[in-house]
């Protein structure tokens, strides 16, 4: 070591033990690398797995409001059509009895008779 230090000027220390550090920092840095690119590897992994479970949540959640819209749909043209036939029956009770009172002799008196009041008595 004397010899190397004579020979550089001071410097043999540093020019043996140099490499050696060089050396050992260097396998820190590469270990370093190595968990830095699992540890990428290991999130990236994470990552598509939630992004395929908020895909697949999505696609359920879109088909259950779309059978939920289906069903409402249905239980509608349902309701809507027993609204229909009431109007119908409605009104064809009500013709029927505009034509029965315009038939009935007694309609013009002042008072309701027994027929005028059954007509009155259906529309309740």
């Amino acid at each position: 070591m004397k010899f190397l230090d004579t020979l550089t000027g001071g410097y043999g220390t540093l020019i043996a033990y140099g490499p050696a550090a060089a050396l050992v920092v260097g396998a820190f840095g590469y270990t370093y690398h190595l968990g830095g690119k699992h540890t990428e590897a290991t999130w990236t992994a994470k990552y598509s797995t939630l992004v395929a479970n908020y895909a697949a949540a999505a696609l359920a959640e879109g088909t259950r409001q779309a059978n939920a819209n289906a069903d409402a749909k249905a239980r509608e043209a349902v309701v809507i059509a027993t609204i229909d036939a009431q109007s119908t029956a409605l009104q064809e009770l009500h013709r029927k009895l505009k034509d029965e009172a315009s038939r009935d002799p007694t309609a013009s008196d002042d008072c309701l008779n027994a027929t005028a009041r059954l007509r009155v008595n259906q529309v309740r």
